[in-house]
């Protein structure tokens, strides 16, 4: 069995605190403009220690024990979209997908501005393979980001995990290019004890671009890119106590490419030959 790590969580990007303190730390992810968090204000004494105990067993990537003690709590206090959105992401992290639309669709639908609902969705469309529905939420949360809804230090969210006999990918979409790599997704690969032994990018560094317009002035003048795909291993500590990794650029190819180019490329390299690019500068067809 996997093991799921809390940045796998829509929520998890901003916590400052513990998770027994979730709806603070959701309330601190709150952009101007969107709506106020009750911090589960009709939960009664008892109530919000159960949900307190849900918490913990989220953080400690027990969701199925985490989703046990939301699912009455939910039932009980249907207007608690906070309650609702824990209970969705740790249905969505054990397989729920029925369970989690059935809460996060009424509440995109209640408010537009709900970009954690919007995001959760996102990844549920991703993972039950409906690209169309994917792509609308991806391009919700690309309006939300430019309206000012998203809280600015999301640079990114998860937005599937795909599971292959002894490796779990985890892939990121990007809301603005992020880093001096500029990177546009991000993936990691996860053994089955939660290891991560690579991870992967899509980036599209400014420096390179300089080259690009020279050999490409025609596509650099309409604002075309240059993209790679470059691969990370973990750090390593050595013996003088500094930190090393090994990086190698996969492709470099022409134009941004699509998420399920990217979900593509990153699926081939984690378990598989990757195969270039159409508009690949390498010559090398496999790698």
């Amino acid at each position: 069995m996997f093991k799921l790590l809390r940045d796998s969580s829509v929520f998890a990007f901003l916590c400052l605190g513990p998770i027994a303190g979730h709806a603070q730390s959701v309330a601190q992810a709150t952009a101007p403009g969107s709506p106020t968090v009750t911090g589960m204000s009709s939960l009664t004494a008892g109530e919000k220690a159960q949900a307190d105990l849900a918490g913990r067993d989220f953080t400690a990537e027990k969701f199925a024990d985490a989703l046990a003690i939301y699912k009455p709590l939910v039932a009980a206090h249907p207007g608690e979209t906070l309650l609702a959105k824990f209970a969705a992401e740790a249905a969505v992290n054990v397989g729920e997908r029925d369970y989690a639309l059935g809460l996060l669709t009424p509440i995109e639908l209640a408010n537009a501005n709900d970009w954690q609902a919007t995001a959760l969705l996102a990844r549920i469309f991703a993972e039950a393979g409906d690209k169309a529905s994917r792509d609308a939420e991806m391009a919700r949360m690309v309006d939300l980001h430019n309206r000012g809804v998203i809280p600015v230090q999301l640079q990114q969210y998860l937005i599937e995990c795909i599971r292959m006999n002894d490796k779990m990918l985890r892939i990121w979409h990007s809301l603005v290019p992020w880093g001096n790599q500029k990177v546009y997704d991000y993936a990691r690969v996860f053994d089955t004890s939660g290891v991560i032994v690579l991870r992967i990018e899509v980036e599209s560094m400014d420096i390179d671009q300089i080259q690009f317009a020279k050999t490409h002035p025609s596509e650099a003048a309409a604002g075309v890119r240059i993209f790679s795909f470059d691969t990370f291993s973990p750090a390593v500590t050595n013996a003088n106590g500094t930190q090393s990794y090994s990086h190698g650029t996969v492709d470099m190819f022409v134009g941004q490419p699509s998420y399920d180019a990217v979900r593509k490329a990153f699926v081939e390299i984690a378990f598989g030959k990757y195969q270039r690019q159409e508009t690949s500068l390498f010559n090398t067809q496999v790698h």
